[in-house]
């Protein structure tokens, strides 16, 4: 596996959690340097970390209407199948009633 890729790896898993490993990231790579310091400013800014909670709390929020619309929706097409059917089922009664007064 590429080098830098492993490397990126190692950040995504570590950033946040183990100084120990970044700290020999950072000195190896620029890039991921300017990455841990834009991820601090982000964590230490109390201001753009609510204004991300309140993004992943819309798109939670969201997701769950979504789900619950659907859920609804195939509710409601279950219902109007079953009141289709038993209407269909009146209808054949009525023609197997006729057909039997008319035998």
């Amino acid at each position: 596996m590429d080098d830098k890729l492993i490397k990126w790896l190692l950040f995504l898993k570590n950033e946040g959690s183990r100084e120990d490993i970044m700290e020999i990231l950072i000195k190896d790579d620029e890039t991921i340097a300017k990455a841990h310091k834009e991820y601090e400013h982000f964590t230490n800014d109390e201001r753009l970390r609510d204004l991300y909670e309140s993004r992943l709390k819309w798109k939670l929020d969201y997701n769950t209407d979504i789900e619950i619309a659907r859920q609804e929706g195939r509710e409601e097409g279950r219902e109007k199948g079953r009141e289709e059917g038993r209407e269909e089922g009146r209808e054949e009664e009525k023609q197997y009633v006729l057909i039997r007064l008319l035998s």
